[in-house]
């Protein structure tokens, strides 16, 4: 079981998918499914925390009770989409708009983009910008649209 702030359990349900790693061994990841989220909370230096449980198979019982382990669930699944990293988006430009910077024959230029889901690295652009072009972070460094 995890424990999941107040403010993200809203966010969870039954069947969505999670993996995880272990303090003793980050190297591997676990797979499992998001059982349920027992209803009582936790207070622990005033947040309140609710536990949510896994089915996660443990065929070599590598896995034991109250391990320390960083928990990722999958809250949306997309595939087949254009994504660029966040660092490449500007400034907003309204509902789900912002600007990128386009690299076209040795030249950037300024382009609304609208964007999707996101994680923390990339995000989804779902107008603006086709596969293959170029885009500027904030490193100014050029990466390609994947």
């Amino acid at each position: 079981k995890a424990q999941v702030s107040e403010a993200d359990v809203i966010h969870l349900k039954p069947g969505q998918k999670a993996w995880f790693t272990v303090l003793g061994d980050p190297q591997t990841r676990y797979e499992g499914v998001l059982k349920d989220i027992l209803p009582t909370p936790e207070k622990v230096n005033d947040a309140i925390f609710y536990y949510a449980r896994f089915e996660v198979p443990n065929p070599q019982g590598v896995l034991r009770l109250d391990m320390t382990a960083q928990v990722h669930i999958q809250l949306t699944g997309v595939k087949n989409v254009l994504t660029v990293p966040l660092s490449a988006l500007g400034e907003s430009a309204g509902d789900n708009r912002y600007k990128v910077k386009v690299l076209r024959n040795g030249e950037t230029r300024e382009r609304e983009v609208v964007i999707g889901a996101r994680n923390d690295t990339d995000v989804v652009v779902v107008k603006g910008l086709e596969e293959g072009e170029e885009v500027v972070t904030s490193e100014t460094l050029p990466g390609a649209a994947q």
